[in-house]
């Protein structure tokens, strides 16, 4: 019962080491950055008066990230229209504009409903 009990326990172990060998760096890493910067960037919304400049921070800070950390996933896409959203809502536009732009000119036609969004986000700034 012990021999079975630690052999099933030793496989488990192995299974989810090469599980998380082979996830290094993928699209999940990226998505759960934009997921928590998202939720926080929720809460500053909801009410913008109290928010301290350190959340601020943290919100812009994650999204370059993702950006930079995984520049080919898309997360880092939505990373980036998120912060283009995010520098509108606080009346940043001079940094949303080249966002915005470079969104559009890189962003594949095929992919319609980004850039959709990218085009109406740089018709209301």
């Amino acid at each position: 019962m012990k021999k079975t009990i630690i052999t099933l326990i030793a496989i488990l172990v192995a299974v989810y080491a090469i599980l998380s060998l082979l996830s290094i760096g993928d699209e999940y890493s990226a998505e759960k950055l934009l997921y928590r910067a998202t939720k926080i960037n929720e809460k500053i919304v909801t009410n913008p008066d109290v928010v301290p400049p350190k959340m601020l921070a943290i919100v812009e800070g994650t999204l370059k990230k993702i950006i930079e950390k995984y520049p080919a996933s898309n997360a880092a896409k939505a990373a980036k229209l998120s912060l283009a959203e995010f520098y509108i809502s606080h009346k940043k536009y001079e940094k949303a504009l080249p966002i915005l732009n470079a969104l559009i000119e890189k962003t594949d036609s095929k992919d319609t409903t980004l850039l959709t969004s990218a085009y109406f986000m740089k018709g209301n700034l």
